[in-house]
């Protein structure tokens, strides 16, 4: 466990936290920085893993108000979207409650309106792989079923677009 400003979490909720703070200040587009580690911090495994990826894959990113509508039992699900310079867009999503060791997660159904794309890949920053999403077009708009949304941010890339 690592302790911080006096309160506890374990590694993989420290990760989880430094995911969503790093999304949620580049989705209004503000500067990011991290500060340095404290040295005692047990361990910075998925801290640095998140970081790394996040780098990876904003880098050169802007903020976007790509519409989407998402279907889920969940109240409390947070999205972002970017664009990229080649054309592709970014979308974050997350369950915004309380970390914890072993989400399981929620099913949603996505809905962009109007939207497109070619191929559609899931990223998991925490550890690190990425999937193909499935993604149907219905009636000029682009719809994800039983696409699962955890307590971190997972950021689907749409890959040639077409608005």
């Amino acid at each position: 466990m690592a302790q911080e400003m006096g309160v506890w979490y374990s590694e993989i909720a420290a990760g989880k936290y430094h995911a969503r703070g790093t999304v949620m200040n580049l989705g209004p587009d503000v500067s990011v920085t991290n500060g340095a580690i404290p040295s005692g911090y047990p361990s910075r495994h998925y801290v640095n893993t998140a970081i790394s990826n996040l780098c990876t894959i904003m880098a050169g990113a802007k903020v976007t108000g790509l519409p989407v509508n998402i279907e889920s039992t969940a109240d409390n699900i947070k999205s972002y979207s970017f664009s990229t310079s080649n054309g592709d867009y970014l979308l974050a999503l997350w369950t915004d409650g309380v970390a914890v060791e072993n989400d399981p997660g929620v099913n949603a159904t996505l809905t962009l309106p109007n939207f497109s794309s070619d191929e559609v890949v899931g990223i998991d920053v925490l550890f690190s792989f990425e999937q193909q999403i499935n993604a149907e077009n219905e009636d000029g708009n682009l719809v994800l079923r039983n696409l699962l949304i955890k307590d971190y941010p997972i950021i689907l890339h749409f890959k040639e677009v077409v608005k």
